[in-house]
């Protein structure tokens, strides 16, 4: 299982997929996102998972329950430490020895600015 395939791989997925037929329908729909949404779950809440999966966030929470899980943020975890063998070379966000922010383009620096915004 690869990111290419859009298979989520580890732990979380082969819970979810193992438990899905046994869940209750609600509690199944937000596994179902936890699967679909892969790598995206680790950016979202778990307001964010409930309505895309059409439930309340405390079904959310069950069903990670359900998969093993203390809650949503333990499955979350869980599924970032799924992930993080995968960023690397298929990564957009992959930073290597000698990367550099982009530069300034204007020819002199800018002014100095104090904290609160206003120009010396």
């Amino acid at each position: 299982m690869t990111i290419e395939t859009g298979r989520v791989p580890g732990v979380v997925a082969e819970r979810a997929r193992a438990a899905l037929s046994a869940l209750p329908p609600s509690e199944a729909r937000a596994a179902q996102v936890l699967l679909e949404r892969g790598s995206d779950v680790v950016r979202m809440s778990v307001s964010e998972i409930a309505a895309a999966a059409g439930t309340g966030v405390g079904t959310v929470v069950r069903a990670c329950q359900s998969l093993g899980f203390k809650g949503f943020q333990d499955a979350k975890i869980a599924l970032s430490q799924d992930l993080a063998p995968l960023v690397g070379e298929h990564s957009p966000e992959h930073i290597v020895d000698g990367d550099r922010p982009p530069t300034c383009s204007r020819s002199s620096p800018p002014a100095a600015v104090t904290p609160c915004g206003a120009r010396r």
